[in-house]
């Protein structure tokens, strides 16, 4: 239930859309009509309905791969994060415990992918860190499998041989998709298609994923609705900070004889708030419903 005085979704999207409007807007014309229609249409949503909803209804206006609905939805999504009045991490479901008791290492597959040249980020970096993490613990309680430069064909296969516990991805993301590598190109893999891949593998063990990528809000909370915890990132990241929040992450794991991930996540917001960073409100987490 809102709190009294509080404006809805709806009603605060309508009105950065007219604000984005009467501000000059997009300079591109199908955008400009877009916020024409959307303007019109948020209207007839229901007051009840929350942010990502609104958001979601947003895109299903047009087609999954028009571009300036997804460059629209991004810019809505980046102004109402940078407009947060609560600097507290950001946890959507009902927390579970650790599914059974610690009497195996817990599995981790670390899956990396840089394949835009132009947007470049540090994998290889980021692997070290949590590497690092996890063994100034007991390095005996985990195990940590990688593939760096993962391709389509490879994501089944790596999932079969590590039978991961958690799966960890670091890349580039987009609002319906994650960037693979497919030599020298980026291949998109369509996040229906992901979710369900993951979702597969929950009767295998896995429980927790973290999707360490620019735009994987709306992906995280698809991959909850079959996984315990899933992390997201809401906006575009910077990579210092990105490194910085899974190192965090992975250390409070480590340190934690019950391996909470809500707590890890708390932690790893907390580190970059220590830092005076601007990012400390992106990540998100979603838990499954019980």
């Amino acid at each position: 239930m809102r709190r009294s005085g509080q404006r809805s979704a709806v009603e605060r999207i309508a009105a950065e859309v007219a604000a984005y409007r009467q501000a000059g807007g997009p300079e591109d014309p199908s955008l400009r009509s877009t916020l024409r229609q959307l303007d019109r249409r948020l209207r007839r949503l229901s007051p009840e309905a929350s942010e990502p909803d609104v958001l979601a209804a947003a895109i299903s206006m047009h087609e999954e791969r028009d571009a300036p609905v997804r460059a629209l939805v991004r810019d809505l999504r980046r102004r109402f994060s940078l407009q947060q009045e609560t600097a507290e991490p950001s946890v959507q479901g009902e927390p579970a415990g650790w599914p059974g008791p610690f009497d195996e290492p817990i599995r981790i597959l670390f899956l990396g992918a840089d394949p835009d040249p132009q947007r470049r980020v540090r994998v290889d970096q980021e692997f070290r860190a949590i590497q690092e993490a996890l063994w100034s613990g007991d390095r005996h309680l985990f195990e940590l499998g990688t593939h760096p430069a993962v391709s389509v064909g490879e994501l089944q296969e790596s999932l079969h041989r590590h039978r991961p516990h958690i799966l960890h991805f670091s890349g580039h993301g987009e609002d319906d998709a994650l960037l693979v590598d497919e030599g020298d190109v980026a291949r998109r893999v369509p996040a229906a298609a992901f979710a369900a891949l993951v979702a597969h593998f929950q009767a295998k063990g896995l429980c927790r994923v973290v999707l360490n990528a620019c735009h994987t809000e709306n992906q995280a909370q698809a991959i909850a609705r079959a996984i315990d915890y899933v992390v997201g990132i809401s906006r575009a990241i910077a990579d210092r900070d990105a490194i910085v929040f899974a190192t965090a992450f992975y250390l409070a794991l480590a340190y934690d004889e019950e391996r909470d991930v809500a707590k890890a996540f708390a932690l790893a917001c907390n580190r970059l708030a220590l830092g005076q960073s601007s990012e400390r409100e992106v990540p998100r987490l979603f838990c499954r419903s019980r």
